[in-house]
């Protein structure tokens, strides 16, 4: 269910999944249905189940959503980096840094990069001649 990257804990996909979808769908749909159906046929503490639900939906969405912070705040989001670099020849030189196996870019759907803006210039000496 928890997994660690990178010395962060965090649900793994499939729970994450699997627990977005209970709070998105399943948990409204049957709160919804509940509501609908216990006024029709006089179910007990109608109030107190599909509070309840609301109750238990919210908590678990928040906790979603600090997995979903903690994620993205963590280079488990990425999928390697792009490199930005000055040219010699002036512009910029970008380049890609995949973590893991090139040809596993061709079994993903997306692939995401974070961008590694060029260092600042160094300062030099005014006195002292640049490098070349």
């Amino acid at each position: 269910m928890l997994e660690t990257i990178n010395n962060h804990t965090m649900l793994s996909d499939n729970w994450y999944r699997v627990l977005k979808r209970l709070v998105q769908v399943i948990l409204p749909a049957f709160s919804s249905l509940y509501f609908g159906l216990g006024n029709i046929w006089g179910f007990p503490a109608i109030e107190e189940v599909v509070g309840s639900l609301a109750v238990v939906a919210t908590f678990i969405g928040v906790c979603l959503g600090l997995s979903s912070s903690q994620y993205n705040a963590s280079d488990a989001a990425y999928d390697g980096k792009m490199v930005v670099n000055p040219s010699d020849k002036g512009g910029q030189l970008y380049s890609l840094e995949f973590d893991g196996d090139p040809y596993d870019i061709a079994q993903k759907n997306s692939v995401n990069f974070k961008v590694t803006p060029p260092e600042a210039p160094t300062v030099y000496d005014q006195d002292a001649e640049p490098p070349q």
